[in-house]
């Protein structure tokens, strides 16, 4: 019975998801275009959207109205059944709600997410959900045949490739061919950095700075692997005259997103072109995020040892970055 109680708060949770998605939609229908809707908006903004969005989603999960009704066991409870399905950040992204709610609206005292018994109860939830996320994924893609079967579970399915600098070239020429010079810097920073395609939309111009050194910096909040609202100013290595123009482009527009206009589509629609055209590994998903595996691979092959990678790359746990730099 209580197994039955948390898969219909866990379909409730998903309904209350999607419908809180088409509320705020813009018209974008396809996944690629899931980050449209935040192209005017500052980095706030959005951050308190996805807030309101899972909270309202929690609310209606739970059958309650105010965070005062919401117990920690509750909560619990309703992301239980979702261990296995999610990968562990969308558990933390709802803690996030909860949490913001509670700043909102809770005296610190009745705050239950700060107390020590709830940290480890939700710690030890993530870590059942990261090892049965990447236990899933790597029984799919060894019932596919692109993981062997002594291959270590992981999260990815075993067949993204890696955009190593040779074809981060191809890519950059391919957008200037195209006249598309947002999409030239972008690429260029995000092989610099190894960013995903999610910080790099959301980066503002307020985001980058340089430093008396002569090096350029760019800040990073949140993601998978760090606190969310822990920020991290990341050395971008390599392409000054990129930077410099980013620079440039700060002071005359002063605020606003350092990549205005940026879609996920378009620039993967580019990538997938390049993969076609040059003839890449049809074995192989070639997307945005190939662009971080390939800049671990070449930071392994060039010999940079791994707790430099690791913190390049801002990866807190050693397995993720070796499956991220692995040869391939």
């Amino acid at each position: 019975m209580t197994q039955q109680k948390g898969v219909k708060k866990t379909r409730r949770l998903r309904v209350g998801i999607d419908q809180m998605r088409a509320a705020i939609s813009t018209g974008g229908n396809e996944p690629e275009d899931r980050h449209r809707v935040w192209q005017d908006k500052s980095h706030m903004d959005k951050t308190q959207a996805d807030h309101h969005r899972d909270w309202e989603a929690i609310k209606e999960a739970a059958g309650v109205e105010h965070v005062r009704e919401l117990s920690e066991n509750m909560f619990l409870d309703i992301l239980r059944p979702m261990i296995g399905q999610y990968h562990e950040s969308r558990l933390e992204k709802y803690r996030s709600a909860v949490k913001w709610e509670q700043i909102a609206g809770l005296p610190e005292e009745e705050q239950w997410y700060k107390t020590a018994r709830f940290k480890a109860r939700f710690s030890g939830m993530i870590k059942e959900a990261e090892q049965k996320h990447r236990e899933g994924k790597s029984a799919q893609a060894r019932e596919r045949g692109a993981k062997e079967s002594g291959d270590p579970d992981d999260p990815d399915d075993g067949q993204r490739g890696a955009l190593q600098l040779d074809k981060v070239i191809q890519v950059a020429r391919r957008f200037k061919e195209l006249h598309m010079a947002m999409y030239t810097r972008g690429i260029a920073v995000a092989y610099a950095g190894a960013f995903r395609h999610e910080e790099l939309a959301e980066f503002t111009l307020g985001d980058l700075k340089k430093e008396g050194d002569g090096k350029f910096y760019i800040r990073v909040v949140g993601g998978k692997g760090r606190g969310q609202f822990v920020t991290e100013w990341v050395w971008i290595e390599g392409i000054d005259a990129t930077m410099e123009d980013l620079l440039q482009e700060k002071e005359r527009r002063g605020s606003g997103l350092m990549f205005e206009g940026w879609r996920e589509k378009d620039a993967v629609g580019v990538v997938q072109w390049c993969a076609r055209q040059y003839n890449w590994d049809p074995n192989r998903r070639w997307d945005w995020h190939c662009i971080r595996h390939g800049r671990a691979v070449d930071w392994r092959l060039a010999g940079i040892p791994l707790e430099e990678r690791m913190r390049r790359g801002r990866w807190h746990d050693k397995r993720t970055e070796e499956w991220y730099s692995r040869p391939r």
